[in-house]
């Protein structure tokens, strides 16, 4: 007899603003099965209703604040006060704790994106929670919104690039020139993509990871190609009106 096990279960989470005990939805590894993974690493699941995008942001219920696994747990004084203002003070009790539909998984990423802005937290803490919620409108096929959460994703990975702040997370100088590099192509940047990804193929001698290499090779090649053919339709498109 085979027993249907609930792909989501309950996790006890802390608030890291305020120490409340919540539970809140996260999904079992065994049923986010991937089948197929674009350029910018966003990942297609069999099960899309039960992605783990949809679950990666926790909510208080008691404060409001909300935040990732990746944030850090201390706060500046000053910071606890601007939070307890302009989130706690103003907080409706609105659950998250439960299944999310991808409505309310978007409330909870504007709500970190906002909680993580308000703390001041690192570039590329920003940086994943805006990539995140532009694969959830991509999966949605809301390219507007796509787009215009691409854009904020790839000013935050290139500030944290410049400044260094990915240092102690799992990204690398590899990785994280990699992705801009590919963001930059999504959005036909394709100077500064080529730019990106020649940075990321010349260190190559020096990296550990040979994999995002190739497939830097890879995408340098096809953004020279898709260029070239960006800026022959340019040419051969007929004059606006006048």
């Amino acid at each position: 007899m085979t027993t249907n096990i609930d792909p989501l279960y309950d996790k006890r989470i802390k608030c890291i603003y305020c120490s409340h005990d919540f539970t809140t939805k996260k999904v079992r590894s065994r049923a986010s099965k991937s089948i197929s993974v674009d350029e910018d690493y966003c990942t297609y699941f069999q099960d899309e209703k039960n992605s783990p995008y949809l679950y990666y942001v926790s909510v208080c219920p008691k404060c409001g604040f909300a935040f990732s696994e990746q944030f850090a747990p201390y706060f500046r004084d000053d910071i606890r006060v601007l939070i307890h203002n302009k989130i706690m003070s103003k907080w409706q009790g609105l659950d998250f704790s439960g299944k999310r539909s991808l409505a309310q998984a978007v409330s909870t990423y504007k709500l970190g994106i906002y909680s993580a802005t308000l703390k001041q937290e690192k570039h590329i803490i920003l940086a994943g929670l805006y990539i995140r919620l532009c694969w959830l409108y991509r999966k949605e096929k809301n390219k507007e919104q796509e787009e215009r959460f691409m854009r904020l994703a790839l000013s935050e990975y290139e500030q944290s690039y410049m400044n260094g702040d990915y240092e102690s997370t799992e990204m690398t100088e590899i990785r994280i020139g990699y992705i801009i590099g590919e963001l930059h192509r999504r959005l036909k940047n394709y100077k500064e993509s080529i730019q990106y990804f020649n940075r990321v193929v010349t260190q190559q001698n020096k990296s550990i990871e040979p994999g995002t290499v190739k497939v830097a090779r890879e995408q340098w090649y096809k953004v020279r190609e898709e260029a070239k053919e960006y800026a022959k339709q340019q040419l051969e498109a007929p004059p606006e009106d006048i």
